[in-house]
């Protein structure tokens, strides 16, 4: 891929450059030409790399990273790549639409190759936020799961120009094509700068961040965050106000519960006197029962004489002999 102009970026410097799919080095001269502080080359395709190392080499701005960029969140660490007889067609996903467009196409090699992810590739990178950078992609196949996940991460606009090579149609598997790719940019605040129709089946877009009308989707989105924040709180005020009640609920019946336990305690504490009491008149009485049933056998003993005497000696005379 080639950037026409200079002049089309509106830039005299530049931040940092990053190229995904730089291929095997042709072309790269409109890329190396740029102003810019850093460039990073990112291409997965072993025999790409010799030449993009050489350039590495020799010109200090220049970083190589040998990857493929993954779209998945958390991609493994490794993945075959689909070299064809077109090599600047090489991708991770397997050219479904694209046999149908190209008859003759023929997969030669598949290299296993270091993936890494979208979130690394800018960690690595860290392009500035105040500087001018530029993202050219032109990874077929994974360009528009890309841009997808920087627009839904939020990372899309900390680069100022783009330059994106899309499909006319979905022509790898599981791809979108470029309609549905420039409508999310659309929608993330770039405007389409140039056109060009470069390969058969695909055209090249270079974009600009209109930095206004960025900064108003990033306004009315931090507004629709507020609002739904602010939604969140009066939800959960209510929330807490039904707690609030239902706690000072818990609280009486708890308070009524403790009074009914303090009476039923004195209740208890006066059942408890009252049988005491109530064992110490048995006890009383029991003594009174002992003493009285002693007395009893006291006065049975002392009849016990009187019952002996036969009753016919009754009736004679003490002193009378027979």
């Amino acid at each position: 891929m080639t950037i026409q102009s200079i002049e089309s970026l509106e830039e005299r410097a530049l931040g940092t450059v990053v190229h995904v799919g730089a291929g095997c080095g042709d072309g790269l001269e409109d890329t190396l030409s740029l102003p810019a502080k850093r460039v990073v080359l990112v291409e997965p395709n072993p025999a790409c790399l010799p030449p993009l190392q050489r350039i590495a080499q020799t010109n200090g701005r220049v970083t190589l990273l040998d990857v493929a960029v993954s779209a998945q969140d958390s991609p493994p660490e490794t993945a075959p790549l689909h070299v064809w007889n077109t090599t600047a067609l090489a991708s991770l996903r397997d050219a479904t639409g694209l046999r149908r467009l190209f008859p003759g196409l023929r997969e030669v090699t598949t290299p296993t190759v270091r993936l890494m992810s979208v979130p690394a590739l800018l960690a690595h990178c860290a392009p500035k936020a105040e500087d001018a950078n530029l993202l050219i992609l032109d990874a077929p196949g994974e360009t528009g799961a890309i841009i997808e996940q920087l627009a839904r991460s939020g990372a899309l606009d900390q680069f100022r120009h783009l330059v994106v090579q899309l499909p006319t149609s979905s022509l790898f598997e599981n791809s979108e094509d470029a309609a549905a790719s420039l409508a999310r940019l659309s929608a993330a605040g770039y405007e389409i700068v140039e056109q060009h129709d470069e390969r058969i089946g695909f055209a090249r877009y270079q974009l600009r961040l209109d930095a206004k009308r960025a900064l108003q989707k990033r306004l009315d989105k931090m507004e629709a965050r507020a609002k739904r924040a602010e939604d969140g709180m009066k939800d959960r005020d209510e929330q807490l106000k039904a707690l609030q009640e239902t706690v000072a609920e818990k609280e009486e019946a708890c308070e009524a519960a403790l009074r009914g336990q303090a009476l039923a305690r004195s209740d208890l504490a006066d059942l408890r006197r009252r049988y005491e009491k109530l064992q110490a008149e048995q006890a009383e009485i029991a003594a009174l029962l002992l003493q009285f049933t002693s007395h009893l056998r006291t006065v049975s003993t002392a009849l016990e004489p009187t019952k002996r005497t036969p009753p016919g000696d009754l009736s004679k005379p003490r002193g009378e002999t027979g």
